[in-house]
């Protein structure tokens, strides 16, 4: 049986079960958000492991006995600290992140990916990694201190865009830094904030990493967007990188222990890539919808490639 851990309603997972589904592969999607709200979770550990997910009273799935599981979606919800006082929610989530992530990653069952790997590469060390393997990226600043931010932004002689470390319950696009912004520096101490040279050039791209296979298409957003995904009307083809740049991608997704990410690119002028950031899970789906690209298909070839036998 194939696992996937998602939201029910999530459309990548239910198109990747019903195409393992026509391959005749058992795959069952389990809703994270039910834990705490009707389901429940058991990890047995000693001298014999188990992991049972009770979905219902009368229904338990043994995780341990999954031959593969696609761990796309683990955000604890809002329902499972429902029934909580407020002063406890803070500690309800942290003992369910525990405990899912720690069970998970505890299995000897494939897993595509590892929680705790998908949570620990984070912007900084992307960038970093991507440097190692030969990428360019973006000059970088990773700071919450106005006087380093007006030294680099003093110096830099280009525009500069500013964006968040990590994902937020509110989308937050990549902006340029405005002289508005400059203005309320003194707000910047409480928290960190990525800031870096804007890449100038007509076309970005998405790539899908799996293991060894890219499938990437590119765009042309509006010169004026910053941030090429909030163009919803610009057209996607599919685009065939050179060798080398996906053998670099593929080295990366590996060097942050994962075999499955999305990556933003930028091409430059010179249509030379400039990596600018991966998610762990991203969303292809529409990928698929505006290109043709067989991604979903794809994606249950990469699961059942992983599978134990």
């Amino acid at each position: 049986m194939f696992l996937i851990i998602s939201y029910s309603e999530d459309p990548h997972a239910l198109l990747v079960q019903e195409e393992l589904a026509r391959r005749g592969a058992v795959c069952r999607v389990l809703d994270p958000r039910n834990l705490g709200c009707g389901a429940t979770l058991s990890a047995r550990l000693g001298t014999e492991d188990s992991l049972l997910w009770q979905v219902a009273p009368d229904e338990g799935i043994r995780l341990d006995d999954a031959e593969c599981i696609w761990v796309r979606r683990t955000t604890i919800s809002d329902e499972m600290v429902g029934g909580v006082a407020r002063e406890h929610a803070l500690f309800v989530r942290r003992e369910w992140q525990e405990q899912l992530f720690g069970s998970l990653s505890g299995l000897s069952v494939p897993l595509v990916d590892d929680p705790i790997r998908q949570v620990l590469c984070p912007k900084p060390l992307q960038l970093k990694r991507a440097t190692e393997v030969g990428l360019r990226v973006p000059e970088t600043l990773v700071t919450n201190d106005e006087h380093e931010l007006r030294a680099f932004a003093g110096g830099a002689g280009v525009e500069l865009i500013h964006k968040t470390l990590g994902a937020n319950d509110i989308l937050l696009f990549t902006r340029v830094l405005s002289d508005e912004d400059m203005s309320k520096l003194d707000t910047l101490a409480p928290a960190p904030v990525i800031f870096q040279h804007r890449v100038m050039g007509a076309r970005e791209v998405r790539a899908v990493v799996l293991a060894d296979r890219v499938l990437a298409a590119a765009f042309a957003p509006e010169p004026s967007m910053v941030d090429g995904r909030r163009d919803l009307d610009v057209p996607y083809e599919p685009l065939s990188l050179p060798t080398d740049v996906e053998e670099k991608l593929c080295t990366l997704v590996s060097r942050l222990g994962l075999s499955m990410a999305v990556l933003d690119i930028r091409l430059d002028p010179d249509d030379q890539p400039v990596f600018l950031e991966l998610n762990p899970q991203g969303q292809f789906l529409y990928l698929e919808i505006l290109t043709g690209m067989p991604l979903v298909e794809a994606v249950a070839d990469h699961l059942q490639r992983y599978a134990r036998r």
